[in-house]
């Protein structure tokens, strides 16, 4: 009955295996050898099933053809209940231990009886018997483990199961990653080229559906991928396109692709895709997700900027100065909203984006100056100004909407701006109100805000084509205002400054170009440190070679909100519809002028023509007005001596008179 019990249990080993980890046997009689795992000699053909039964006697296991291993089966009685050689003591309750911690992660086989199995079948446990509880993977892991020092043996002891695994996949998984690069390696140096982008394929896997597995949406990662493949058919569209499919297929599907993933409208990512190059439009994109750093702009009317610095950094924040700038500062990380320090409160500072800061710089005011704001709220440009002319000249301030006013008051009196005039007029009809008496004039245009998606992602899909084109004319009103209010005979101004927070041409260039051909003004440098050059030509249209002067400032370029900024000069106070007006009254003038003297010219050739047909008379005419003129002065001459010889007589000059009538 033994010897079938004990055939019964080798064959449930064969057929389920076990993940207990093997254990010494004891010797017949012999006291309890400390447990040692069992580590194969190298070379060694497979390792050695080593078990332990259910009861406190344990046998120690050693090759089949060794006196050890021959004599550990022949004193061996078996059974569950046997005593035989040995008492739980202290190595007992420590393998106890040991099997429920194994028993916790590993499924228990039961062996059935075996405590009649009789002493002839001993011989057959020292057999090799296949480790099978584990599977392949843990077969493939105990042939590793097969190469191990001594040195190990204690530490993997110590270990549960469930961790040697961890460990283990954990350094397979680095070598496929490390094969994986490997390989890649070695294809670049072969010369081995990607699967060609297939643009009737749409997510991953050549779903044509454009669906990945059971309906699902695709994933973000693999629109990205599908935008990368089309920018790189379009890189090289001649060699790489598909058969039978044009350019603007590619671009539909960029543009479809661009505004799955973004979220954006149609018209607005068009319009953005004939902005940018193509390979820009997805870094615009991806530079609108992600915030911009938080920057604040110092009040120097109130304090220094290191100053500034050091109050913030004692209460836990970590800034540092922005190098293009003399009063901003970055703020990294703060334990503190930065919109209630007390700094904050006491108009130490201004919460600012580093754009912004922009309009100012390339106004540069000067003290005692006539400044003008037409679209002022909420201050920050405002305060920044005052802060530079450091609360001298006059500033007057203006904003078309009473309820932006509050937070511009509001901002004035915190940082202590004491040369302000806060007006509330439409910007259009300020140049019936103050004529041209400013010496700057800073327009900061109401725009579409497709420069600052980051703070507010709803411009994607609240701004379309009608949108842009109403600012656009708004915004050409308002700078044809800002110009007639600047003086053009100032000695130190006559300086306009443009800004918008907005990327599109159509705000921006074009309206430029619309006041150079409506007023007397010119475009200059802004004097910026950096930033991109303006646009000159876009598309079918064409604008002046100075808007080269204007600067763009881009998210994805400069780590900045986006800006437009430009700056003008006027040249004259008259616009060039006056001055085109006295230019043809001068030349109509001209022209009276050229016809009068036509006309005295033709007079004086006929005039000459008919003296030389009369030169007798002439003569004739002379003679006889001579000679009568010598006989008027006879005449004149007797009558004087006559006269004279009345006078003479006295009296009788009057009776001779009386006698000769």
């Amino acid at each position: 009955m033994g010897g079938t019990g004990r055939a019964r249990r080798k064959q449930r080993v064969k057929e389920h295996g076990t993940g207990l980890e093997p254990v010494a046997q004891l010797q017949a009689g012999g006291p309890p050898p400390k447990p040692k795992r069992f580590v194969p000699p190298q070379g060694a053909s497979g390792l050695k099933r080593r078990r332990r039964g259910r009861g406190a006697k344990v046998r120690d296991e050693g090759p089949a053809d060794t006196p050890a291993g021959r004599g550990a089966t022949a004193g061996d009685d078996g059974g569950d209940g046997g005593g035989g050689g040995g008492s739980e003591g202290e190595w007992g309750e420590d393998m106890k231990t040991k099997r429920k911690k194994l028993m916790a992660v590993q499924p228990r086989i039961d062996f059935g009886e075996d405590s009649g199995e009789d002493d002839s079948n001993d011989s057959s446990d020292d057999d090799e018997v296949p480790f099978e509880g584990g599977g392949g993977e843990a077969s493939a892991s105990d042939e590793e483990d097969s190469g191990e020092d001594d040195s190990n043996v204690s530490s993997d002891d110590d270990e549960l199961p469930i961790e040697r695994e961890a460990r283990r996949l954990a350094a397979r998984t680095a070598k496929e990653s490390a094969d994986a690069d490997a390989e890649l390696a070695d294809a670049a140096q072969d010369g081995e080229e990607e699967a060609p982008f297939r643009l009737s394929l749409r997510g991953t896997g050549g779903d044509a559906d454009g669906e990945l597995g059971g309906g699902l949406p695709p994933t973000r990662e693999a629109q990205l991928a599908r935008i990368r493949g089309i920018l790189s058919v379009l890189g090289d569209f001649s060699a790489r396109r598909e058969a039978g499919k044009r350019r603007s297929d590619y671009m539909d599907a960029l543009r479809d692709t661009l505004c799955a993933t973004f979220g954006y409208l149609p018209s607005l990512a068009a319009k953005l895709m004939d902005i940018f190059p193509k390979e820009e439009v997805l870094s615009f994109m991806e530079a609108q997700e992600a915030p911009r750093p938080m920057t604040l702009r110092t009040n120097s009317l109130r304090v220094r900027r290191r100053e500034l610095a050091a109050a913030l950094i004692a209460r836990g924040a970590n800034v540092d100065a922005v190098p293009w700038s003399k009063v901003a500062l970055v703020v990294y990380e703060s334990p503190v909203p930065l919109g209630a320090t007390p700094e904050y409160l006491a108009g130490h500072y201004m919460l600012q984006a580093a754009s912004s800061l922009m309009p100012v710089m390339a106004l540069a005011p000067q003290e005692k100056e006539h400044v003008l704001e037409v679209a002022a709220a909420p201050g920050g440009k405002t305060t920044h100004v005052a802060a530079v002319m450091r609360n001298t000249g006059v500033l007057v301030t203006n904003d078309a909407k009473r309820e932006r006013l509050k937070s511009l008051v509001a901002n004035i009196h915190r940082l202590g701006v004491k040369n302000s005039v806060v007006s509330h007029y439409d910007g259009r009809s300020l140049p019936a109100l103050y004529g041209p008496s400013f010496d700057r004039v800073l327009l900061d245009a109401p725009c579409s805000g497709t420069g600052i998606i980051c703070h507010d992602p709803s411009v994607k899909t609240s701004r379309t084509d009608a949108d842009i084109a109403a600012n656009a004319v708004l915004q050409k009103e308002l700078l044809l205002a800002a110009i007639d209010c600047c003086n053009a005979g100032s000695r130190s101004g006559g300086v306009i400054v443009y800004s918008t927070c907005s990327v599109m041409v159509e705000e921006n260039e074009a309206v430029v170009a619309y006041a150079l051909r409506k007023r007397a003004v010119k475009v200059v440098d802004a004097g910026l440190p950096f930033g991109v050059p303006g646009f000159t030509r876009m598309r079918e249209s064409r604008f002046h070679p100075s808007l080269a002067n204007t600067r763009r400032f881009l998210p994805h370029v400069h780590n900045l909100d986006g800006f437009f900024v430009a700056k003008l000069r006027k040249v004259s106070n008259d616009t060039p519809a006056e001055v085109a007006a006295k230019a043809r009254k001068a030349a109509k003038a001209k022209e009276r002028r050229r016809a009068v003297a036509d006309e005295i010219s033709d007079a004086s050739t006929e005039d000459g023509g008919s003296h030389d047909d009369d030169d007798d008379d002439d003569d004739d005419d002379d003679a006889d007005s001579s000679e009568a003129a010598e006989g008027v002065t006879d005449e004149e001459s007797g009558g004087s001596d006559a006269e004279a010889s009345t006078d003479a007589s006295g009296e009788d000059g009057s009776d001779g008179m009386e006698e000769s009538a």
